[in-house]
């Protein structure tokens, strides 16, 4: 049954990336059929797929992982739900403040700047085995994750005409959905033979690796 999950899952990720050369194979063989918008988007696509992803790799694990460094920090294991309340407290807090920085602020630098800070992240649950430190990050997860998500939408609104935008969301959508199928699918095998700490490490080389492509490529054009 893994290997049928995995095999989905990989399936999900080979259409993702293949959609990107496709459009620009396109774009050079009939460019009057595949709009700058649609190119552009196509590219982007790949860049929220991955970072998407890795954030879904620890899915399956998170909550055994949270609990086990609580008790092992002597606190009592319903606290380990705060750290839950905590990243969803300052989520909701930063939503509004999210959605200015995508209006006053270069868009393009906000993606990169939070998926730099979304990888740290990562990398410091990798190092991090106390329950204090695994807050901090908590809270620092949940201001990032509504500003690079309000950046996502506000990069399709701007670089997309109105009759692509709708071709513009249905790829993010499908994105979404597609990246957090195959993030659990794949993060739910990799524990079991590597453990949290490296499938975080995984998480964080992954979003390094998307933003050193693109951010040499379109995102600073």
């Amino acid at each position: 049954m893994q290997i049928v999950f995995f095999i989905l899952a990989m399936v999900l990720i080979l259409k993702t990336f293949a959609n990107p050369l496709i459009s620009l194979y396109q774009r050079k063989k009939i460019s009057s059929h595949v709009s700058a918008a649609q190119h552009q988007i196509e590219l982007f696509r790949p860049l929220v797929f991955i970072k998407l992803f890795a954030n879904s790799l620890t899915v399956v694990f998170f909550p055994q992982y949270l609990l086990k460094l609580t008790l092992h920090s002597g606190m009592p294991a319903s606290f380990a739900s705060v750290i839950y309340v905590i990243y969803q407290l300052f989520f909701v807090l930063m939503l509004i403040p999210g959605g200015y920085f995508g209006e006053v602020k270069s868009i393009k630098k906000i993606l990169l700047v939070t998926t730099f800070i979304e990888a740290f992240i990562f990398m410091g649950f990798v190092f991090s085995t106390n329950i204090w430190e695994i807050l901090v990050l908590q809270a620092l997860f949940g201001c990032v994750i509504p500003i690079s998500s309000s950046a996502d939408y506000a990069y399709i609104l701007n670089f997309t005409s109105h009759k692509d935008r709708s071709f513009g969301f249905a790829l993010y959508s499908n994105s979404l959905k597609g990246s957090v199928i195959a993030g659990i699918v794949i993060g739910g095998i990799m524990v079991g033979y590597l453990g949290p700490s490296h499938v975080f490490l995984v998480a964080s080389g992954l979003v390094f690796t998307a933003l050193s492509i693109y951010s040499s490529s379109f995102l600073m054009s």
